[in-house]
């Protein structure tokens, strides 16, 4: 088994229990206590926190000397150049209505390049996980690029993003330009299971704002085969590509929006604060 081998294998066993503790949490989710951030909808619960401290602690024991980013605030540098980038529970405030749609997401990145991708819903037993260059599975069964074309009319497209002002005012925005063009958007809560379902056939492309590098971090581990829009590297402290969205290459050139372009990106100063997406604009085909 190959080093990065071992490190998908470690991370999906990290993610499934990990999942434990969201599917304990989420009978008693009010109880546990619920905070917000940087706003109403932006929150975090006592799971997510007891989810973070899980996966950390054992990344620690089996990788004494790799970097970590979370995004509820463990982080630590490391000497391998190896990165792991944790969302503890994505999708809390679907966790917090008690709506089954919140994740695992934990994926790894070597010298700047994200390798492994690891995305587990306790709430369905799904494990989605990649490698790159190994391809993509779902609990253990490979993923296939689908060939059938999908009309602009058919397409299902997910829609995700963070709840500041200037975010949500932009993905309105977006929305009115392509709900009538499109066959239907679906507002999901979780942009880590948006890709997993891009790459399953369930979403036909998905776009969104307002990411944090542990959003995405998990979806873009099979790169490689072409299921994403735009490439998401993160390397460090700031981000050399433009992606807010990824369709499915059988439709990609079929959606009339492209999730791409003019983007501006924060250019953080310490290595626990990750690169932010911070505006992004959606252009029509011709």
């Amino acid at each position: 088994m190959s080093a990065l081998q071992d490190v998908q294998t470690a991370a999906e066993s990290i993610a499934r229990k990990a999942g434990e503790l969201l599917l304990v949490g989420a009978k008693n989710v009010r109880g546990g206590g619920v905070h917000t951030k940087t706003s109403s909808m932006d929150v975090v619960t006592a799971t997510d926190v007891a989810s973070e401290e899980l996966i950390v602690a054992r990344i620690r024991a089996a990788f004494p000397h790799d970097a970590i980013i979370a995004e509820e605030g463990a982080a630590r540098t490391g000497s391998t150049g190896r990165r792991w980038i944790i969302d503890p529970l994505d999708g809390t405030s679907n966790f917090v209505r008690k709506w089954d749609a919140s994740v695992v997401s934990i994926g790894v990145e070597l010298e700047g390049q994200f390798t492994v991708g690891v995305v587990y819903d306790p709430f369905r037993d799904e494990l989605f996980s990649a490698t790159t260059g190994m391809g993509a599975f779902r609990n253990s069964q490979r993923l296939r690029l689908r060939t059938e074309k999908i009309p602009i009319a058919e397409a299902f497209v997910g829609m995700v993003g963070g709840y500041k002002p200037w975010a949500q005012t932009e993905r309105a925005a977006v929305a009115s330009r392509i709900l009538l063009s499109v066959g239907d958007l679906r507002y999901t809560g979780s942009a880590a299971r948006d890709f997993c379902y891009l790459a399953d056939g369930r979403l036909d492309a998905c776009f969104g704002n307002g990411y944090c590098i542990w959003d995405l971090a998990a979806g873009v581990g099979d790169r490689t085969r072409g299921r994403m829009h735009r490439q998401w590297t993160a390397g460090g402290l700031s981000t050399n590509q433009r992606p807010c969205g990824g369709s499915h290459p059988e439709t990609d050139a079929r959606v009339p929006f492209r999730c791409a372009g003019r983007a501006r990106y924060h250019r953080c100063s310490k290595p626990e604060r990750p690169a932010r997406l911070n505006r992004f604009y959606v252009k029509r085909w011709p």
